[in-house]
């Protein structure tokens, strides 16, 4: 009973670290995606649709990488002293893969939305304060992390039985 407390509260501080992590890779990424814009300054300026893009992205990040931090239904192939920490390595593993996927979801997202929406600067609007042009984009960035979570997560089990 005591170890399994001492895995539960290990794995509570890696979902924490890892959900960090994933927050600020995600304004990485939104941030990238408008380089003519300083997002903290737009913020500190109340621009909502600066808000509202960088909030999505965090959300959506989270939405996909939700089911990551549940440790591996699976007994891995070691000493059973071992198994915690094979699982939480595992449970790593698997948040890995997908905020990669998921931070080139997002990046492809704002790629393709620039791209359908050639006659329009959207980073400018987005500077702007447009919160027509941002709940769009917030909405796409939603959109395709709860679309891509279900192959996401069905990806990392599948590893994730292959290596234990």
């Amino acid at each position: 009973m005591l170890a399994e407390i001492g895995l539960s509260l290990a794995q509570v501080v890696i979902a924490a670290l890892l959900a960090a992590l994933a927050a600020y890779a995600g304004l990485y990424v939104v941030n990238r995606a408008t380089r003519d814009v300083d997002e903290w300054a737009e913020l500190r300026r109340g621009n909502p649709a600066i808000g509202l893009v960088m909030g999505a992205a965090i959300v959506g990040l989270a939405l996909l990488l939700r089911p990551t931090l549940v440790l591996p239904g699976v007994q891995p192939d070691v000493a059973p002293v071992l198994r915690p920490l094979v699982s939480l390595g595992l449970l790593a593993l698997h948040f890995l893969l997908a905020l990669l996927i998921g931070l080139a979801a997002m990046a492809f997202t704002v790629w393709l939305f620039n791209r359908l929406t050639r006659d329009m600067d959207e980073v400018a609007e987005l500077a702007k304060g447009n919160m027509a042009v941002a709940a769009l984009l917030a909405a796409l960035l939603l959109a395709v992390a709860l679309l891509i979570a279900p192959a996401v997560e069905a990806l990392g089990r599948t590893l994730i039985a292959a290596l234990s």
